[in-house]
């Protein structure tokens, strides 16, 4: 399985991430999406699954919660905006997630790339799909396969 992963699109969607994300099997938004036009847009190559994050209207914050955690090809994966502050405290950490570690934790906020391993957990942070703060625009694509280690790429926009 395949998934495109985005964070910080901050009411702005690249055309290349339609050629990034062509033939994805789902789509993960891991917030600030601050327009609902991101999400029909993004719904147009497959389905998406979102949070919402600190920059996001009320409408959104409605529509999709703060943590999605879902499993996918036999995957675990816990996705939220701002994860960074749950990395930095494993008792916030547990306490959003519960006491069993996800296969992949997917988060944004910080327009910083993360793509490594934490003990058996990995942590994605696909960094801004918008160009912000002195930071290039980035994206993801993530590689599940049942009894597979994931396999995340980050793509330069």
């Amino acid at each position: 399985m395949r998934i495109g992963v985005l964070s910080d699109t901050h009411n702005h969607l690249s055309p290349k991430i339609f050629d990034v994300f062509a033939g994805v099997d789902q789509i993960m938004h891991a917030g600030d999406i601050v327009s609902m036009d991101i999400i029909i847009e993004l719904s147009a190559i497959a389905p998406v699954i979102a949070v919402c994050g600190n920059m996001d209207s009320p409408e959104i914050a409605a529509r999709y919660p703060q943590d999605q955690r879902v499993v996918l090809a036999g995957v675990d994966i816990f996705m939220t905006h701002n994860g960074g502050m749950l990395l930095r405290s494993p008792k916030l950490f547990e306490a959003r997630c519960g006491p069993k570690r996800p296969d992949v934790f997917i988060w944004g906020h910080t327009h910083r790339v993360e793509n490594r391993w934490i003990d058996t957990m990995l942590s994605l942070n696909p960094g801004s799909a918008r160009a912000m703060l002195g930071l290039s625009a980035s994206v993801a694509l993530l590689e599940l396969h049942p009894h597979k280690m994931p396999q995340a790429e980050i793509i330069r926009l």
